[in-house]
């Protein structure tokens, strides 16, 4: 895989670390607490989409990267990585999920369920943290393939 790609995978997986971080702030929060404030659940939300967003990008650039097409969708790019083995089936199904919580935030807010993003908070950690580790083995396999050619 080309430096660039592995440096633009590797972009991204610092972003969605970061936005994991500022998250657990408010998974910290109870549920009141949590729907009584409309700026933890704003802030909440975005910081949701721009881990779904972080983490389809990361997937698209490693499926690129290996010259495969990632699909034309988020939810398209996680099923085709879970296809070809780089994340596991279970992991790309529980990603899908939050991929729909985005787009509800994105596309459809007024039918939000902020009750739902609160439970979506509070696994997201969980979640986003296999995911950083099975991308992490992924660019660590490639590595290793790289190295055995030379």
């Amino acid at each position: 895989m080309k430096p660039t790609y592995v440096a633009a995978v590797t972009e991204r997986l610092a972003a969605l670390r970061g936005y994991l971080e500022e998250l657990a702030a408010l998974a910290s929060v109870s549920l009141d607490e949590y729907l009584a404030d409309s700026r933890l659940r704003r802030a909440a939300e975005r910081l949701l989409q721009l881990i779904v967003e972080s983490a389809s990008d990361a997937a698209r650039m490693l499926m690129l990267g290996r010259g495969y097409n990632p699909g034309p969708s988020h939810v398209a790019c996680f099923q085709n990585m879970a296809k070809r083995h780089m994340l596991s089936r279970n992991l790309a199904d529980r990603l899908i999920e939050y991929v729909s919580l985005r787009n509800v935030v994105v596309h459809d807010y007024l039918t939000l369920n902020d009750e739902m993003v609160y439970r979506q908070v509070e696994g997201a950690e969980a979640v986003f943290g296999e995911f950083l580790e099975q991308m992490k083995q992924a660019l660590e396999r490639r590595k290793a393939r790289g190295a055995r050619r030379e």
